[in-house]
């Protein structure tokens, strides 16, 4: 049992990084604007926070049938990646450009994790607390916008924030997730197209 909460608790870190990753953005565009000059364009500030909503999504429309053929596990890997590659691409992101492919990268990663973690949860979890281990995807969701709400207020306080540390802060936690038991645990019901994948 403690090694099914482990699994659960390494699984809804996808879910953490979708609340840092709304929460992070929200105070990081507003010195995006000022260094990309974008007072003018307002279309293209508003792309810079939808467009990871868009990416999620356009996955989320076909993660579950790819997930039945592959696995559970193998698709929460890959949005782990992703996550690391979108945190990556924002960290340096030398333009507007740049940073809307981030965005749209971070996007599938978020549209993975939200779409698979709870299904993932609910086939590894023991029934006796199956209930409980789903409540945390919602959980770290929350509390991923609040450590990342506390991490751009102290970040404002400093003489020249740096949104692109705001924002490539997502690609440290990615490693956790793929080194964790959810990285190695395959879902009991893997393998089986009538169950699941």
């Amino acid at each position: 049992m403690r090694g099914a909460v482990l699994v659960a608790i390494a699984a809804a870190i996808g879910n953490m990084l979708q609340g840092w990753d709304n929460a992070t953005i929200a105070g990081a565009v507003l010195y995006i604007k000022r260094d990309f000059h974008l007072e003018s364009q307002p279309a293209v500030e508003g792309l810079l926070v939808a467009t990871s909503l868009v990416g999620a999504t356009l996955i989320t429309t076909f993660s579950g049938p790819v997930s039945d053929s592959v696995g559970r596990r193998p698709m929460l890997i890959a949005s782990s990646l992703l996550y690391f590659l979108a945190g990556l691409l924002m960290l340096w992101s030398p333009g507007v450009h740049v940073l809307l492919l981030a965005r749209l990268v971070d996007g599938f990663a978020i549209g993975l994790a939200v779409t698979l973690v709870p299904v993932y949860i609910s086939e590894t979890a023991p029934p006796e607390i199956r209930g409980l281990l789903n409540t945390l995807p919602q959980f770290t969701g929350s509390g991923g916008m609040f450590l990342a709400y506390c991490m751009v207020f102290s970040m404002t306080l400093a003489p020249q924030p740096d949104w692109r540390l705001m924002l490539g802060v997502l690609s440290s936690s990615p490693s956790s997730t793929c080194s964790s038991p959810s990285a190695t645990s395959r879902s009991p019901r893997a393998g089986s197209s009538a169950r699941a994948g």
